[in-house]
């Protein structure tokens, strides 16, 4: 004799049944669509995060050694060095970039402060070169003191 095997009641399989033909005979019920976000949300969202990713972007680059680094040229200096334009000028390497080309004005007025100097203009070129064209006294003559030959200036100086 075959052993018997357990029997399901019939209940049961007609609800699975039932089941399994309702759902595979079905088609599934679309997604309701999203309502469409108003052009002011986009607008007041764009408005705040712009701003605030331009001031992290920049917050980062005055974080990195690449705000501090500068080369600066000095044109139109013959009886001056560079070396000592650069110093009178007040421009240090740790400065900022940014903070030389905003108190470029300020520098220049300080390059004037060296007796050779007549004028004296900083110009900035993108990244991070900056001219300093000067403009120098001329020698009009010069004074004897002994052996020593002093230079009168076209501004009236020895």
């Amino acid at each position: 004799m075959e052993p018997k095997q357990k029997q399901q009641p019939r209940a049961q399989i007609c609800l699975y049944e039932a089941w399994r033909y309702r759902t595979v005979g079905e088609k599934k019920k679309e997604k309701p669509a999203k309502p469409k976000i108003a052009p002011v949300h986009i607008w007041r969202a764009v408005s705040i995060l712009v701003p605030s990713v331009l001031v992290l972007l920049l917050s980062i680059y005055l974080l990195t050694p690449l705000s501090t680094i500068k080369h600066i040229e000095v044109k139109g200096n013959v009886q001056t060095q560079a070396d000592d334009i650069k110093q009178v000028s007040g421009i240090q390497d740790s400065d900022y970039t940014l903070s030389l080309l905003l108190n470029k004005d300020k520098h220049a007025e300080q390059i004037k402060s060296n007796h050779w100097i007549e004028s004296a203009k900083i110009d900035y070129k993108f990244p991070t070169d900056f001219t300093i064209e000067v403009k120098e006294f001329d020698i009009v003559g010069y004074y004897v003191s002994g052996e020593e030959h002093y230079p009168i200036l076209s501004s009236g100086t020895v």
